[in-house]
């Protein structure tokens, strides 16, 4: 019995060390065989904590990437911990289940909307603003997402529309619906913009949303002239 367990504490300690002291691009190297659509930058560091200064996938990129093992994190099935600088600024807890599920743990991201319009490659149309992501746990496969808990704000919206600046901040509760990301903007906001949008697996949102400004106000004045007179003369209602 004594013997098998030095076996076994010699066997964690030669890997911990292997792991401490292997390049990180051995580790990067065998993701790119895994993965040939991956291109990545420089990468320094070492396996257990690394950094990567550019990395593309498809149209997506991101700039430095860093990564740290968490021994924290392993007792919660999310292992490794990474950070993106640009163009969303992000860190999380990542791990993997069975059935290739990504497991996100203690997310939080900021990004300005004219970028991230950029990325999904729809025109800014003018606007801009911040958006913020913070999610408790998370969980994704190929086949959608199973659980999520967390919540997207936005945190301000400007743009050329007279008004448009007082929408912000709104804040939604994230849920998923049939492996489906659903949003549920919460109406405790100025004016309050309320509704629930599903988006959809070819990237297109599903749902609707409706605002009540003030009547007279600058935003009311605005919607009225692009949408007409509101409902009720109080609500005005966008439909996806």
């Amino acid at each position: 019995m004594r013997r098998s367990l030095w076996i076994v504490c010699g066997t964690v300690f030669f890997l911990v060390c292997l792991l401490m002291t292997s390049p990180a691009w051995l580790v990067t190297d065998i993701l790119v065989k895994q993965v040939p659509e991956l291109k990545l930058g420089t990468v320094t560091g070492r396996a257990w904590r690394g950094q990567i200064d550019h990395v593309q996938f498809g149209d997506i990129s991101a700039s430095q990437l860093q990564w740290r093992l968490s021994p924290m994190g392993l007792f919660r099935g999310v292992p490794l911990a990474v950070s993106i600088a640009s163009p969303v600024k992000t860190t999380a807890l990542l791990g993997l289940a069975a059935g290739d599920t990504l497991k996100l743990r203690d997310v939080e991201a900021h990004g300005n909307i004219a970028e991230l319009m950029g990325i999904a490659q729809l025109p800014s149309m003018g606007f801009d603003g911040s958006v913020d992501l913070v999610l408790a746990s998370a969980s994704v496969s190929n086949t959608g997402c199973s659980s999520i808990d967390g919540t997207l704000t936005l945190a301000s919206l400007l743009g050329d529309i007279d008004g448009i600046s007082t929408i912000a901040p709104v804040s939604a509760e994230l849920s998923c619906v049939n492996g489906l990301l659903a949003v549920l903007v919460d109406e405790n906001n100025p004016n309050r913009v309320r509704g629930q949008v599903q988006l959809m697996n070819s990237g297109r949102a599903s749902g609707n949303l409706t605002l009540s400004p003030a009547l007279g106000s600058e935003l009311f004045k605005s919607l009225t002239l692009f949408l007409g007179a509101p409902r009720n003369n109080t609500d005005f209602v966008l439909r996806f």
